[in-house]
């Protein structure tokens, strides 16, 4: 990895570790998510959000990770994109 590729992996990881050490921090993404369409409300409705909460703090640390050029983090990366595709 380049120079600047470290270099944006570490301001994003340090970005997010600012971002989860506020324990509303998801909370607000998710009230925002929401908020920005009518659909994307209907979507998440009745859905356990503590799940996924947990599913999206995963999700940030997989993206650490394949900003830092982790193997086999693609892999997964592409599993996810193709679950969020249906």
């Amino acid at each position: 990895m380049s120079t600047a590729g470290v270099a944006a992996g570490a301001a994003f990881q340090e970005s997010l570790a600012r971002a989860m050490a506020d324990a509303r921090f998801l909370d607000r993404f998710y009230e925002r998510f929401m908020a920005t369409s009518p659909a994307i409300g209907a979507i998440f409705a009745g859905r356990d959000m503590a799940r996924l909460k947990r599913k999206l703090r995963s999700s940030l640390h997989v993206m650490t990770l394949a900003a830092e050029g982790a193997p086999g983090v693609g892999l997964y990366v592409d599993h996810l994109a193709a679950l969020h595709q249906r």
